[in-house]
């Protein structure tokens, strides 16, 4: 039984594989058609990625460039940047110098109208001793004579 059994599923394997494996005309047809569509489409597809790849080549070289050109251009102003610093460093210094020289003109003023009003008080305090002498002097018809000398003659006159 066993054998018979197996025989019979040999048999049915076989006439499965007959159906199945046999294709008809209008099937390899079929499938030539869709064979000649992939490889159509794998034509078209690689057609597609040659100029997909030249445009990136092409895009590649222009990056490239722009990127140069960008680096270029961030030197100039980095060139720039440190030229006018240095300006206005200069710059920084050449204000400082007027006000340096104005402190010095104002602390050459200052002594000087310190030295004019030590003078000046000199002046004062010589003009008020010259004023209190003139009191001092009374005008005769002959010349200036003192007060003092006065008041000494009437003092001789008196005794």
């Amino acid at each position: 039984m066993k054998t018979f059994g197996r025989m019979k599923m040999w048999f049915i394997l076989s006439i499965g594989v007959l159906v199945v494996g046999c294709a008809s005309v209008q099937d390899a047809r079929i499938l030539d058609r869709e064979v000649d569509i992939l490889h159509s489409r794998i034509n078209a597809l690689q057609k597609e990625n040659k100029s997909l790849e030249s445009k990136m080549s092409a895009l590649s070289a222009e990056n490239q460039k722009l990127r140069t050109d960008l680096l270029f251009r961030v030197e100039n102003v980095q060139s720039e940047v440190r030229t006018l610093s240095t300006s206005v460093e200069e710059y920084k210094d050449y204000v400082k110098r007027p006000s340096k020289e104005i402190g010095r003109v104002k602390e050459d003023v200052d002594g000087r109208l310190k030295v004019l009003e030590e003078g000046r008080k000199a002046l004062e305090e010589k003009n008020k001793a010259q004023e209190e002498r003139i009191r001092g002097w009374r005008i005769v018809s002959r010349g200036w004579k003192r007060r003092s000398d006065r008041q000494s003659r009437k003092s001789r006159v008196r005794r």
